[in-house]
């Protein structure tokens, strides 16, 4: 099947998964399952060769804009403020439980991959802790999940991916510089001024753009339905403003967004203005779990990689997170059964998937075991929390309706 076909399929389902959108919901089915599972499908029916299509530039260029698009839209969805509802939980979740997920996974993986080195696991972490509650969104709609566990969680998914972006970009540019003392300080300062070039871009067009689109509100020569659109080119202009000065993209498009989300004073950041980046947003998610699909058949034809990366796995979507969390929390005002409901309920996605995918090509070819391990470890991380939380979100669903209906968040 050529790409022309493999992108027609791609369409169809899209378009029969829109058709049966709130049936599914009601059911407590994740699409990113159904999406997925669909890919999969796909790829043993057409035998669909993806080593080529994996390897070419665009391929990672796409891949880096959606994530860039992905960080700039968690950056500005967080509800309640810039830290929402709990400020306080939010910063050690972040700033606490966050790090120490990194380094637990980083020794984690240590202990189940010798020889491989540093770097790698540290990318291989970065990739597999990031939480993404859009995957499971049904997860968190239902009174068996407190309204301000749901909020923290919302916080936390908006920004963690953000924050380890600048981590797994310097850690790949350390997997190329390892063979002296010198070419590790080089990187060092390499990935520094990449992220500084970051920070500068991205809060400068954010800060401007959130200038523009103020006045124009004021002066009554826009609307925030129009704005919809600058809003999307202001992320994809981050994004590529920091590529061509060398700059980290990821940290450009997540810096503008939390800058644009903190000038936009005029009329509330919201409703129709952020409908249709929302809207590219979804269609991005739909084609990437779609395209993980087609991945996983990919990955079986090589090989299920064995009991080590599965245990690595288990342990990134349940303990690896969990006591990590905890700690954070300890001393805080959450229940016993509210820190526990945060801790484990942590499901991955998106982001994970292209960090994987950005592993992969980016780890030059001279290691193209640990660009196979990463991978493999990241796909097994993304199938396990699908499935895991996809039934914990159908049997808290049956819970729920026994209860009552659906409450806001």
């Amino acid at each position: 099947m050529n790409l022309t076909a493999l992108l027609l399929v791609a369409a169809a389902v899209t378009a029969v998964w829109s058709l049966f959108a709130t049936r599914l919901t009601h059911w407590r089915v994740a699409p990113a399952l159904v999406l997925a599972i669909a890919g999969a499908a796909t790829a043993q029916v057409s035998r669909v060769e993806l080593s080529t299509a994996l390897a070419l530039p665009t391929t990672e260029r796409i891949v880096e804009m959606v994530l860039a698009l992905l960080l700039f839209v968690d950056a500005t969805e967080v509800k309640g403020g810039m830290l929402g509802h709990d400020r306080r939980g939010a910063l050690k979740l972040l700033l606490i439980g966050l790090p120490l997920s990194i380094v637990a996974a980083t020794a984690f993986g240590a202990f189940l991959f010798p020889g491989v080195g540093l770097a790698v696991l540290v990318v291989l972490a970065c990739a597999v802790m990031p939480t993404d509650l859009s995957a499971n969104g049904s997860l968190f709609r239902n009174r068996v999940v407190p309204r301000r566990v749901s909020r923290l969680l919302n916080v936390e998914s908006g920004y963690n991916d953000g924050i380890m972006a600048p981590i797994f970009v310097c850690a790949l540019v350390l997997i190329e510089h390892t063979s002296g003392e010198r070419e590790f300080w080089d990187a060092v300062g390499e990935g520094v001024y990449s992220t500084a070039i970051a920070i500068g871009i991205g809060g400068a067009i954010g800060f401007g753009a959130a200038f523009a689109a103020n006045r124009a509100l004021a002066l009554s020569l826009t609307s925030t339905r129009a704005l919809g659109i600058t809003v999307i080119m202001v992320a994809l202009l981050a994004y590529g403003g920091a590529v061509l000065l060398e700059g980290n993209g990821f940290v450009a498009a997540f810096v503008c967004g939390i800058t644009y989300r903190a000038a936009r004073t005029v009329q509330e950041l919201g409703g129709s203005e952020l409908e249709f980046v929302e809207d590219v947003t979804l269609l991005c998610n739909v084609v990437m779990w779609f395209g993980f699909g087609l991945l996983i058949d990919y990955l079986l034809d090589l090989g299920w990689a064995g009991w080590p990366v599965v245990i690595f796995a288990l342990g990134a979507i349940s303990v690896l997170r969990a006591g990590p969390v905890m700690l954070a929390l300890s001393g805080h005002f959450y229940t016993r059964r509210e820190k526990t409901l945060i801790a484990f309920l942590g499901p991955r996605g998106t982001a994970s998937i292209v960090f994987g995918l950005l592993a992969w090509i980016k780890i030059p070819d001279y290691l193209l075991d640990e660009a196979s391990l990463a991978l493999l470890a990241v796909t097994w991380t993304v199938v396990l929390s699908l499935l895991v939380y996809s039934i914990a979100a159908i049997t808290l669903g049956r819970q729920h309706n026994r209860t009552g209906a659906d409450v806001e968040h």
